[in-house]
């Protein structure tokens, strides 16, 4: 403080030789009196959402594996039949009849992988649904909340099979906060 004081004090008589010396203490410091502004300067890019010069807070996940939720919003079980298929190599990775509690959602995860293309067959009541699901690559913050899939949700809406996916960093599938979500395996029905 007590050199800002004399600069400042005699910035008039000594104007040129003082100028190099007031930028220096302007830019090093903070108007709190702290010196740290590299940290203050990151705050304000995380708050206007501008990202960060550096590139390197965000990165590709290409090893995640994207879950699938068979979701019941009625008041009584429901019996879907899902298969899953992986395009590429026609690979069938899930063909399951599930029998799903009132208000439950059950969860199938990290089935589907990155980059990869998968058809999708939801069977309920003799009422079928088909969906091409093309799992994305979505750009993730780095740090403890890095996130971001693509999801896959069946539910039956009107006593019909409705296949919808997520995309990147949005609220879908498996976030019903009316529902209890639990494990598939537990509500596999014997054909």
């Amino acid at each position: 403080m007590k050199r800002r004081t004399f600069v400042a004090g005699i910035g008039i008589a000594f104007s040129l030789p003082a100028t190099g010396c007031l930028d220096e203490v302007s830019t090093s410091g903070t108007p709190d009196g702290n010196d740290d502004t590299t940290e203050n300067s990151n705050e304000q890019n995380d708050e206007t959402g501008s990202q960060p010069a550096d590139d390197d807070s965000y990165t590709y996940d290409e090893s995640r594996h994207d879950p699938i939720f068979v979701e019941n919003t009625t008041e009584t079980e429901i019996v879907v039949e899902l298969h899953v298929e992986r395009k590429s190599d026609e690979n069938v990775l899930i063909e399951n009849v599930y029998a799903v509690p009132p208000e439950t959602g059950i969860e199938i995860p990290d089935i589907a992988e990155v980059g990869n293309e998968y058809a999708i067959t939801a069977k309920y009541n003799e009422m079928v649904d088909t969906f091409d699901w093309n799992v994305l690559t979505c750009a993730n913050k780095a740090g403890p909340e890095a996130g971001g899939e693509t999801a896959l949700g069946v539910e039956i809406i009107d006593d019909e099979p409705h296949i919808s996916n997520t995309n990147c960093d949005e609220t879908g599938a498996g976030d019903d906060r009316n529902l209890t979500y639990r494990d598939h395996e537990e509500y596999v029905k014997d054909q």
